[in-house]
């Protein structure tokens, strides 16, 4: 019986330490700077055939989706349904409304809290030009 956990411990630390490592290794590549990295650590990498900018990006977005099994929760699903929605408005005034209703909605909710860092991030990265008086997004 003894032997049988000590083989069973032995193999949830093999798993855990897979899985970790897994994610490790996707979270680095989900980068397109990470994925050249790795490129260039090869044995004798031909740096006269570099990789395809698109196709390292597209290789990095793939990496990007993957989600560990804990970050697949609806949370985090709703999460990337808002920044699919909040990204789909380049318009900065657009963007501007979004963060303000989503600040009304918090304040509603009787999140104030929520809200104001909502509000910091708005007032953070947008500013106003002086020449225009317009506002335009922060560097």
């Amino acid at each position: 019986m003894t032997a049988l956990l000590d083989a069973q411990r032995r193999q949830t630390v093999v798993d855990t330490v897979r899985r970790q490592r897994g994610e490790a290794i996707a979270r680095e590549l989900s980068v397109p700077a990470g994925l050249l990295v790795r490129w260039s650590e090869q044995e004798q990498p031909n740096w006269s055939d570099l990789p395809d900018l698109t196709e390292i990006a597209k290789t990095a977005q793939a990496f990007a989706e993957y989600r560990p099994e804990h970050e697949r929760t609806l949370e985090f699903e709703a999460l990337e349904v808002l920044r699919d929605f909040l990204s789909s408005f380049p318009d900065k005034p657009q963007k501007e409304m979004l963060y303000t209703i989503l600040a009304q909605g918090m304040r509603h909710a009787q999140r104030p809290a929520h809200a104001a860092r909502v509000e910091k991030l708005l007032n953070g990265h947008l500013r106003v030009d002086p020449l225009n008086d317009r506002r335009t997004t922060g560097t």
